[in-house]
């Protein structure tokens, strides 16, 4: 079997696999040591898959930091009780995420949908903003 499908099969089995330079870190239940030691026997074609990934993280932090100003000023409470259609939408972005980077998603897809995160935060905020103020949203 091929690093990919490999790689594939080992995420599906609930393990996960990170590149720390030449070291290969796989982590999971027991019940997936089959796959992980499979994944080891193909260590150098796995290493070599895994740094061509994108850094999901890295992504992540970097748009989490680009709108931290925005997230902090926002209370939760007000938004789940007054605009839950968009919390939800925060939500299901952010769980969007997390599956894109279990499949290993190309780093387009990644982005893409990182950036309709940050605007939902932004827009969120001008919510929060417009109300606190006593101004009445302007509905887009």
């Amino acid at each position: 079997m091929g690093g990919v499908k490999l790689l594939e099969e080992a995420r599906a089995a609930g393990l996960r696999v990170r590149a720390e330079g030449d070291r290969l870190i796989v982590r999971g239940p027991k019940s997936a040591e089959p796959v992980a030691k499979a994944l080891l026997a193909k260590k150098a074609e796995v290493l070599a898959l895994l740094h061509r990934q994108p850094d999901y993280r890295s992504l992540y932090r970097q748009a989490g930091e680009a709108v931290q100003e925005e997230c902090f000023r926002i209370n939760p409470g007000w938004l789940i009780d007054h605009h839950p259609s968009l919390w939800q939408e925060l939500v299901m972005l952010d769980d969007e995420l997390t599956c894109l980077e279990q499949q290993g998603a190309e780093e387009q897809t990644y982005r893409h949908t990182l950036q309709l995160l940050c605007d939902a935060v932004r827009e969120a905020r001008a919510l929060y903003e417009c109300e606190r103020q006593g101004e009445k949203p302007v509905q887009q």
